[in-house]
């Protein structure tokens, strides 16, 4: 190919270079990024809740003194 001028979509010269895309179906957990969202908030959620049933315990027993 001559420099500066583009491939068509999908054809060998297109897929070649820095911005090749697999083909091929990679091994590992397949979520949508809505899932990984969801998932994350409710990690955030229940740290956030041991948190605040710590300190509530902490004051509740008197070791915070």
């Amino acid at each position: 190919m001559r420099p500066g001028v583009m491939a068509p979509r999908g054809s060998a010269a297109a897929t070649t270079g820095m911005h090749r895309r697999r083909m091929g179906g990679a091994a590992g957990l397949k979520i949508s990024p809505t899932m990984v969202l969801v998932m994350s908030l409710c990690f955030i959620g229940f740290v956030t809740a041991l948190h605040m049933f710590g300190k509530i315990y902490r004051s509740q027993s008197g070791a915070g003194d």
